[in-house]
């Protein structure tokens, strides 16, 4: 704030002869940043009625609707596979088919172009490995780092072999996949081998598959570089020694929160960022914690949920390059968790608490959705599809004004059904 102490007749004549044409010398900057806030605010309340009419009472826009949610906290692999389906939407047990695509593709594709893919919660499934693997790979390792790396529990030896329950898979959670790494063990002096890894999308892999095309695939190359010659073992840079598949963390009773971010008010196309939240409890250890799975950015300004930027979340620039997930471009999910710490707080179970905050040139938005007005969030269920790319919502779900007007006939459900 820049400030000037004038006084008398000086301070009125400076008064008289700069109020009218000097606008940057004399001013408050938070209350002009208020200010312009609840301009934009004003002008995208009058263009949401304009197109959807008045808001209904008692509309709270899905915001008081609290599903209990259950997920572990800790960071680890979750042993207890009986357990899985309690809380989490389980993938299915590779099929011969799948594991036969995937191993021969690994096989005749020679360096493949891996992706970055970043999820603290996911699930790890066996697909094959090579007489190499068996023989001389020990243990699977993975993390958000090498320096946070740890052992994905059951994979040993270049397998996993447990089908109990929900079959060759291990659950890590509060983890990471930007980083694996494997155990080589031909010289009898077991060390890690990092780097030596790809991470292909089953879309190219096999784009015609329906099941395949949905997954994403780790495969590794084996190396082995001993002082005795019976314990060297060159690489080939085909990465079909130990492949496995990773899948993302689907919680059950998780929430979608679909979002406009302010840089226009008038588009309506609620996909600036579009994540799923679940709140995670102690049940199985730990502190409270929220989940969040970024699922789009259809916003060209820099967008936090929770602290965390969601164009660099999903590895994408803040600009128009960086608009995916809405039916331009496609890149991965993020998964990320955010522990309730420092001075952070939020109501436990009021999804309408968790920040989303947008920077613009001229102003910071915290993202609201107060009662009867015109929402910047609007909670659903994970069923519901956004809107592409500039296309209103009204455009793709013909009730939403419906629901806008009359909010006793909806649950948050059921209006986009």
């Amino acid at each position: 704030m820049k400030k000037y102490l004038m006084t008398g007749v000086a301070a009125l004549a400076f008064a008289a002869t700069f109020t009218s044409c000097s606008k940057t010398d004399l001013y408050d900057e938070g209350r002009i940043e208020k200010e312009k806030v609840q301009s934009t605010r004003d002008l995208y309340e009058s263009n949401f009625v304009k197109h959807f009419g008045n808001i209904g009472k008692g509309q709270k826009w899905g915001f008081d609707n609290t599903p209990i949610p259950q997920s572990a906290s800790t960071r680890s692999h979750f042993k207890n596979k009986n357990q899985y389906r309690d809380f989490l939407n389980v993938p299915n047990e590779p099929t011969t088919d799948e594991i036969n695509t995937v191993t021969q593709w690994f096989t005749e594709n020679e360096s493949p172009a891996t992706v970055n893919v970043n999820w603290s919660d996911f699930f790890v499934w066996q697909i094959s490995s090579t007489a190499n693997g068996k023989s001389h790979m020990d243990q699977l390792w993975c993390g958000a780092s090498k320096e946070s790396m740890e052992h994905v529990n059951d994979f040993n030896a270049g397998d996993n072999k447990d089908h109990a329950h929900v079959g060759p898979a291990t659950y890590m959670y509060n983890s990471g996949t930007a980083e694996f790494a494997y155990q080589e063990s031909l010289n009898n002096v077991a060390h890690t081998i990092y780097d030596h890894f790809v991470c292909i999308p089953g879309s190219v892999i096999a784009p015609n598959d329906p099941v395949i095309s949905k997954y994403y695939y780790v495969g590794f190359d084996y190396e082995a570089a001993g002082t005795d010659p019976n314990q060297q073992v060159a690489r080939d840079y085909k990465y079909n020694d130990w492949i496995v598949r990773i899948t993302p963390g689907e919680y059950k009773n998780a929430v979608r929160i679909v979002c406009e971010d302010l840089g226009t008010t008038d588009d309506f196309d609620f996909n600036d960022v579009v994540f799923d939240a679940v709140f995670n409890p102690n049940e199985l250890g730990g502190g409270n914690t929220v989940i969040i799975t970024v699922r789009a950015a259809g916003g060209r300004l820099p967008l936090y949920v929770g602290g965390t930027e969601v164009h660099g979340a999903l590895g994408v620039p803040v600009s128009e390059e960086g608009i995916v997930n809405t039916g331009r471009k496609t890149v991965p999910i993020a998964i990320y968790r955010i522990p309730f710490t420092g001075s952070r707080s939020w109501t436990y179970l009021d999804y309408n608490s968790i920040e989303v905050k947008v920077e613009s040139e001229d102003a910071v938005y915290v993202l609201q959705s107060p009662e009867e007005k015109a929402p910047e969030k609007i909670l659903v269920g994970t069923d519901f599809d956004w809107p592409d790319e500039r296309i209103n919502i009204k455009t793709v779900y013909d009730k939403f004004s419906d629901y806008v007007q009359h909010p006793e006939k909806y649950s948050y459900n059921t209006w986009y059904k």
